[in-house]
């Protein structure tokens, strides 16, 4: 390095002392603050991260929900014809010998249907028919806008 005679040793007067850590801080922040930055770019990325796995999470609840219900035949997106496989047990659900269908209200939609339900789940229940035969026989029991 080239120095000027008669400077050597001296200090150079024209510039004051340079802090180094002042500098640096100056270009990068304070360093005894760089960890809690951390922990908040983590914590920020992490609630980032939180979204992206719930939006995940709903769409793969659609996609089960989805798939349940067509292992149930309950799609409602299906092109399939026959959307309820047990109707045909139903319509071909046997009778007892001698049965005749009990006289019973009709139900018209007036009133509570729970109460409807019980009385003829009772009343078929005595007559020893099997479920298909409640099934096909319910709509029997129904008139005006419950029958729609």
């Amino acid at each position: 390095m080239h120095q000027e005679p008669g400077k050597r040793g001296r200090k150079n007067w024209r510039y004051p002392p340079v802090d180094l850590r002042q500098k640096i801080n100056e270009k990068h922040g304070d360093l005894r603050d760089h960890p809690d930055k951390k922990k908040h770019a983590l914590a920020a990325s992490a609630g980032m991260l939180n979204e992206g796995i719930l939006v995940e999470l709903a769409i793969l609840r659609k996609d089960i929900a989805r798939v349940s219900r067509r292992r149930k035949g309950d799609d409602s997106n299906s092109n399939c014809e026959d959307r309820e496989p047990c109707t045909w047990h139903i319509l071909d659900a046997e009778l007892p010998k001698n049965f005749k269908m009990p006289e019973m209200v009709a139900y018209t939609g007036d009133s509570d249907p729970s109460d409807h339900l019980s009385r003829f789940n009772w009343v078929m229940t005595v007559m020893r028919v099997s479920n298909d035969v409640k099934c096909l026989c319910l709509p029997l029991t129904l008139s005006g806008s419950a029958e729609e």
